[in-house]
Formats: structure tokens, sequence, C-alpha cells
């Protein structure tokens, strides 16, 4: 087996309660083999500890969950800022559902607006944009989506769905029809970024867009973080340092910039970001999340969540039937 393995942070905690892995927390704080940098992002850090507040695993990235939004057909449906609220939003998505239905093609019909995305993380976003934080923080703790924030936020999706601006995509990657102008907005991460400049290339579009925070119900647009780690496995003592003097090389900074670029992913130290100039200015929209001052959630990082996530997803497919009414939705 592996010594040394990095996955999906929420992998990580399902191995950890496996028992196959070994806290990285003791190597961290020993005297002679202890590994600092200052420059690590404490938010992203605090998502790879256990439920015992220990640390299970470094971050080897990190990346957010954003809505991916077309600027010159906005303009040209005389929407002229990005999104800021849900009405905006609202507004917005079904002009371009109405821009569709009314043009010579009718391909596109009941396209155009915002293409529906059933993925956890993305419906945890839609939550928080309506308040929802009851995701819980200790193994005592039962989820619970039966929340008057929850009911809210798969109302509103309803209406947005049952009104035809948002609408069900027959492939599974949203890129083209993003770039052909069959969507204004879809839901998505910053790991999207660098497959939609490949679409916008290739259908040939010299259309701006950019990425955005989730609108906003109460003036702050939150942002839900996730990322990729590397943990020790359990094995002999040596072999286990042997693989944390490896994880400290992937730590180092330049190393952080090309995970970064191979992952299409945000580095977990400030640093690398000394690394990263060329591509930057190579790839604006992923470069800009950096600055982003958004109050950022974090996604599930319980090992439960692989079945509990399940369970939100499927409450999403019904949401979406068409026998569904807005009075089934509690």
């Amino acid at each position: 087996p592996p010594t040394l393995i990095s996955g999906p942070q929420l992998l990580l905690h399902v191995w950890d309660a496996q028992e196959w892995l070994i806290p990285v927390e003791g190597y961290l704080n020993h005297p002679d083999w202890q590994w600092t940098a200052d420059d690590l992002d404490e938010f992203i850090l605090a998502q790879h500890q256990d439920v015992d507040g220990n640390q299970l695993s470094l971050p080897l990235n990190w990346y957010a969950n954003v809505l991916f939004y077309n600027q010159t057909w906005a303009q040209e449906l005389e929407q002229n800022r990005i999104p800021s609220d849900m009405g905006t939003f609202e507004m917005q998505a079904c002009a371009a559902k109405e821009a569709l239905l009314q043009d010579e093609d009718l391909e596109n019909d009941g396209t155009g607006g915002y293409i529906i995305n059933r993925e956890a993380n993305t419906l945890l976003s839609w939550l928080a944009v309506y308040g929802y934080d009851d995701l819980p923080t200790t193994t005592a703790e039962d989820y619970d989506f039966t929340t008057d924030e929850a009911e809210e936020a798969f109302t509103e999706l309803w209406k947005l769905s049952n009104a035809g601006c948002a609408w069900n995509s027959r492939v599974p990657t949203p890129y083209d029809y993003f770039a052909e102008r069959n969507a204004l907005f879809y839901a998505g991460s910053t790991r999207d970024i660098f497959w939609q400049e490949r679409a916008m290339q290739n259908a040939s579009s010299s259309d701006e867009w950019t990425v955005m925070p989730y609108p906003s119900t109460n003036g702050e647009s939150p942002l839900l973080v996730d990322g990729s780690g590397t943990a020790l496995v359990a094995t002999t003592p040596e072999e286990q340092l042997a693989s944390w003097f490896f994880l400290q090389t992937m730590m180092d900074a330049r190393n952080q910039a090309l995970i970064a670029i191979a992952s299409s992913s945000m580095p977990v130290r400030d640093s690398a970001w000394d690394w990263l100039e060329v591509q930057a200015e190579a790839h604006p929209q992923w470069a800009m999340v950096r600055d982003w001052t958004n109050p950022r959630v974090s996604a599930p990082t319980r090992a439960d969540w692989v079945i509990a996530g399940n369970v939100l997803e499927d409450a999403a497919w019904e949401l979406y039937q068409p026998f569904t009414t807005v009075e089934r939705i509690p």
C-alpha cells in the first residue's frame, strides 16, 4: 500500500474514520521534524482537522464554488451589472430565456437562463445564500435540512425552474452551452475556469465572461470552499517519517504553484503566487478569486457527508420534477 496519499478532503476524512491514516499533528509539533509556514491559509488548514481538532492532513489546494456569467450577452440584453442580489439574478436569467424564445432558432427554446445543477456543494451554496448554516460540526449532531432557510432556498430555485428561467442540460458539462449562449449562468467551481476558456476558443467566441460569487439576500455573498490534501498512511515509523519529509517538499511554494496549475485550483500558500504571475495574467478569471473578501463557508468534512450529500441531491432531483408543486417542497 502507499505510505502517502492525496485526495479530496472529504475522502481523507472517510479514510481516517476507517483508521487508515495517521494524523500529521505529531509531526507538525515535533521538536526535530516539525514544519511550519507563516503564509499557510488558516481557513483551509482548519478544514483538514479531524473531529477532535487534530491536524489530520495538510492541504494541497483549494477551490471555490462560483457562478459563471456571460457579461457580453448580458449587456446585449440591457443588463449592465453583475447581479449581486437574487432579484437581479432572477431577472437576468429570465431575460436570457425570453431572448431565446423570441429569436428564429427553435432548437434553443427552453434554454437561456441558469443551467440546473444538483451537485451537493452547489445546493449548499444556494442554501448559504438564504442563511443556512446548520451543518453539524461534531459527530454528536445530526444533519438537518428542515429549516426555514433551506425551505426558502428550495422554493426560490423551484420558482426559477417553474418560470423556465432555469433548465436541465442534456449533456454532463455546461461549457459548450455557455460558450454558445444557451446559458447566461451556470454553477461550477474555479476548477472549471480553464475548461471554459477552451470551450470559448473552440466556439470562436469573443464574449467577455467572468466568475462571480453567488448572489446575496442580506448583503453578503458566501463562498463555499473545498479542496484536496495529503495525509500519511499508517505504516512503519520509518516509512511515516520518510513520507512526512516528502510531504514537506510538496508544500514548497514552487511546488504549490505547480500543483495549482495542474489541478486548476488555488495554492494554499501566499508565497506560491510569486511563481504564478504568468499564469495569473493568462487566466484573469482564475486569478481574481484570490482577492475576493466574501465570507467563506467550509464544504462538509465529516465522513458521513458521502451519505447526507446524496440525500440532499435526491431532494433536489425531486424538486425539479414536473409533478412537484410548491406545496410539496417542505
